[in-house]
């Protein structure tokens, strides 16, 4: 991998986020506000684009969809910062600022500490057509530190959970997390890499659903075999390998169905991202 692609940049997850009160919202895109519940707020706030919420004397944006899949949340609410990146609707893939290469977390904050709030910096970021450019974006106040410059960035720890997303994670581990990464050979470093990466994945996912106690693969035999040899029954093992194979199905048919629970709740895990500039 480091012999086809090299370091170039850095990229973020998510705009800063912040956790307030439903109670303690003022007001709504400048419309004054009273006695807010979470009903009140999703029958305010429009469609599309963000919302300006106002709560404790700041600022504070939403959208319409990211309040939806707070339903259960009566109380509190998970908004974004206005901050100077989500202000400045920011690319994610930062390669410099004022000309000096960043290549991971630990190099941009170190570059954003020379700074101060109100300056002025120039990022060279990935644009929408693939290709960089530079941009100017004034640093914000930090809310933990007046003193410190603030771009309003966060990233997410991106550790799997369970045995394959540690699988997973051991065999990418070559790769740094938010790092971005240019091939150096144009087109075939990609192709090479993708390429590879597929096998992999192809070779440990029939592997490991092979190894599946169902009947259609050959874990289903063996686990008959060793029911058998336990048992000593044909009937008590023909019985133990019924109910795991339905078993197995049952778990897969549970899986697609919360899938959208899952996929809502993943979003809200991004919105309580670590932030550190």
């Amino acid at each position: 991998f480091s012999f086809a692609f090299q370091p170039a940049g850095v990229i973020f997850d998510s705009y800063a986020t912040s956790t307030i009160a439903i109670a303690g919202i003022s007001s709504v895109d400048n419309i004054s506000l009273s006695s807010v519940t979470y009903e009140k707020l999703l029958s305010t706030i429009n469609e599309t684009g963000f919302n300006k919420i106002r709560a404790d004397e700041k600022d504070y944006l939403i959208t319409k969809e990211i309040l939806e899949i707070q339903a259960q949340n009566q109380e509190e609410i998970s908004v974004y910062d206005s901050a100077p990146a989500i202000n400045a609707e920011l690319e994610s893939v930062i390669f410099k600022i004022e000309g000096v290469d960043v290549y991971n977390i630990d190099m941009l904050s170190e570059e954003l500490s020379k700074y101060s709030p109100g300056d002025s910096i120039t990022l060279n970021v990935l644009g929408e057509d693939e290709e960089d450019y530079d941009r100017d974006i004034v640093l914000g106040e930090h809310p933990l530190n007046e003193n410190r410059a603030w771009l309003g960035i966060g990233f997410i720890d991106k550790k799997s959970s369970g045995v394959i997303g540690k699988i997973i994670d051991k065999i990418s581990s070559f790769k740094k997390s938010n790092t971005y990464y240019h091939p150096k050979f144009d087109g075939i470093s990609t192709f090479i890499y993708h390429l590879l990466w597929w096998i992999v994945l192809i070779s440990i996912s029939v592997a490991l659903i092979n190894m599946l106690p169902v009947g259609i693969f050959d874990g289903g035999r063996f686990f008959y075999l060793t029911a058998l040899a336990l048992t000593k029954s044909e009937k008590k093992a023909k019985k133990a390998f019924s109910f795991i194979t339905r078993f197995i199905l049952f778990l897969v048919y549970a899986s697609l169905e919360n899938q959208d629970y899952a996929n809502a709740k993943k979003v809200i895990k991004s919105l309580k991202q670590r932030q550190l500039t």
